[in-house]
């Protein structure tokens, strides 16, 4: 079951990015533990998150999806992208903003511009922790109210152009940029072709956000299913095995 839900925020950014829908129109799912979201046929440019050689190989904001989702406090939570073709390599960072929905951070924050010549959030910086260049614009106590990067997976080819806009590394791999265990303890996944795929670990009850996009210009771009699944809290599994030896008690006795 989804719930509509989309936490008051202390927005003064101007919303630099929208958000896309999950299935059923819902903006913001909050999820239970146990639940998901999901959502199928979105579009995607070739390397909107990663090896754009206009951008230096940075992200271009506009280009990706931006997803909000509020998550339990679970043991793990997994972010699954998988492309319907050989068309497209996805790629997927997650941040974390806390109590409050991500406000969609502020246009050319700072004056923060790439050495490709373009300000945020047209070029960002999606693989940086925050405070890095290029990612101000989102940040908390900067242009937005984003609290932490925690990961990011690339499935397409480590790009190795010089310089890069931001002075990020773009490397192919899951990568794990928690910094405290305030909001996640962990982040691991696995990429292959067409697939990406982020595990949070021992999640804390919050909004997370994530921009997906491509991560190989050498394809066509194309479309993508997304998958955002929780694990039922150990409590409610042992309620489901009570009640299961309890069903099939009854039928003995039958």
């Amino acid at each position: 079951m989804l719930v509509a839900a989309v936490a008051a925020n202390e927005a003064r950014a101007a919303g630099a990015v929208g958000f896309s829908t999950w299935d059923g129109g819902v903006a913001a799912p909050a999820l239970l533990p146990g639940e998901s979201a999901s959502v199928s046929g979105v579009g995607g440019l070739a390397a909107s998150m990663a090896g754009n050689p206009a951008l230096n190989g940075s992200a271009w904001a506009h280009t990706g999806n931006w997803w909000n989702v509020y998550l339990p406090g679970t043991s793990l939570a997994t972010i699954t992208i998988q492309a319907r073709d050989d068309g497209f390599a996805p790629g997927v960072s997650v941040w974390a903003s806390g109590a409050t929905v991500f406000d969609g951070g502020t246009t050319g924050w700072g004056g923060e511009v790439s050495t490709a010549g373009f300000g945020t959030p047209h070029s960002f910086n999606a693989l940086g922790v925050l405070g890095a260049s290029g990612t101000l614009w989102m940040q908390y106590g900067q242009g937005g109210n984003m609290q932490a990067l925690l990961g990011y997976a690339i499935s397409g080819p480590s790009y190795t152009g010089t310089p890069t806009g931001w002075g990020e590394t773009v490397a192919h791999g899951v990568f794990d940029m928690t910094l405290t265990d305030a909001f996640v303890s962990a982040v691991g996944g696995s990429v292959g072709a067409g697939f990406a795929q982020l595990e949070l670990s021992n999640v804390s009850a919050g909004w997370y956000t994530f921009y997906v996009g491509g991560t190989n210009p050498a394809l066509a771009g194309g479309l993508y299913d997304i998958q955002v699944s929780t694990v039922p809290e150990p409590s409610a599994l042992l309620l489901c095995a009570l009640a299961l030896t309890g069903l099939n008690a009854a039928r003995r006795r039958s």
